[in-house]
């Protein structure tokens, strides 16, 4: 998203003299800052809204650096995140130490910005801090900044409530990747061609038949669920990806096939066979960073492709299949439904395991309604 052909031009901001002698900022929606003492007024702020326990603030501001500055002074050992919905001449007003993002086209995405500056790490003592005149000089622009914010921080929540669930695979996974041979397949990169990524959805049986003609035009990309259907329709992916901690997720890669292919994963995901050599992926953990360092060190690996953690496979698919290619992606199979009975595309490497446990008393029609049935709601009387 781009914010700066949204915010007031630099000559709508004015800079103006107070009778403190520090510099204020003027928008045409009004005063940015006090007309008296700027500063003052920013320590008055940061007095009646800091909280005890935070250790990381982060700022939405005018990006004059006063909120700032009053921060650092109440708590020296605070960590500083400034993010500014205006973009001030940097020389009257004071900088600082401390990361800063502002709405101009060189300071890039915000997104990427947050990613860099903040991790789920942070989240125990994160306080967003909002000087509210530098929302209203700003408008639809800052609208946008905090919705952005507010998406990135939920979407942070988001991957630490997993981590707390998957924790413990996680580790296990990461020491028993760590320890096998780190031989990585090459990632493919350099693309022009639009991609497609395959999720396991019902719909994919549908949509791989349409696709088979297109295939030496696009870049194919499968998350590990959809690995199955897409090569029994005869397609092979470009890049298979895979992250899914438990062991259920690694059935979707027995196949010889595979052992030809660049999988995708990170150290957490569940170890794949033998055969497949991965194309490692780092998501940012304190933990994946000494690893990968020490390999690196004893020259066991090159470094490994970045791309921050996201709370599904899809996501990292696409994330992948744009760092790949130039082109636009095109999204199959991601129903987030059910069609009828079935909750995934055919075949799936589930299906053998329900067939063993049918009988007479439950067949397997019977085992896929009843994984659906909770899920679903009476629309009749």
């Amino acid at each position: 998203m781009r914010y700066e052909n949204r915010t007031p031009s630099d000559s709508e901001l004015t800079v103006e003299n107070t009778r403190s002698g520090l510099p204020t900022l003027r928008s045409p929606r009004g005063y940015v800052h006090s007309r008296y003492d700027p500063l003052r007024e920013a320590r008055r702020f940061i007095d009646r809204t800091l909280q005890g326990n935070t250790t990381t603030a982060l700022v939405v501001s005018s990006g004059t650096g006063y909120v700032e500055q009053a921060l650092r002074e109440k708590n020296h050992e605070l960590r500083v995140v400034a993010v500014a919905t205006l973009a001030p001449p940097a020389e009257p007003f004071p900088g600082g130490s401390y990361a800063s993002w502002f709405p101009t086209r060189k300071h890039g995405s915000l997104l990427a910005f947050l990613h860099r500056h903040i991790s789920e790490l942070d989240l125990a003592g994160i306080q967003t801090i909002v000087w509210e005149p530098a929302i209203t000089a700003a408008d639809e622009s800052a609208r946008n900044i905090l919705s952005t914010i507010e998406r990135f921080l939920s979407d942070l929540k988001s991957n630490a409530r997993t981590a707390a669930h998957f924790g413990k695979r996680w580790v296990r996974n990461l020491f028993r990747n760590s320890i096998r041979p780190l031989v990585p397949t090459s990632f493919p990169n350099g693309r022009s061609c639009p991609a497609v990524v395959t999720a396991s959805g019902p719909s994919l049986d549908i949509a791989l038949p349409i696709l088979f003609p297109y295939r030496e035009h696009i870049l194919l990309v499968a998350v590990a669920s959809a690995l199955p259907s897409v090569l029994d329709a005869g397609l092979l992916p470009d890049l298979v990806v895979h992250t899914d901690p438990g062991f259920y997720a690694s059935l979707h890669l027995y196949d010889q096939r595979v052992s030809h292919l660049p999988v995708l994963m990170p150290l957490t995901a569940f170890p794949p066979p033998r055969a497949i050599r991965p194309v490692y992926l780092q998501q940012g953990t304190q933990l994946e960073q000494e690893l990968y360092r020490e390999a690196e060190r004893t020259g066991n690996s090159p470094p490994p492709v970045r791309i921050a953690e996201r709370p599904t496979v899809t996501a990292t698919a696409c994330d992948a299949a744009l760092r790949i290619t130039s082109g636009g992606v095109i999204l199959l199979g991601l129903d987030l439904a059910f069609a009828d009975i079935r909750t995934h595309c055919r075949p799936h490497a589930f299906e053998p395991y329900v067939a063993r446990r049918a009988h007479r008393l439950t067949p397997a029609y019977d085992q896929w309604f009843k994984r659906i049935a909770p899920h679903s709601r009476r629309t009749g009387p």
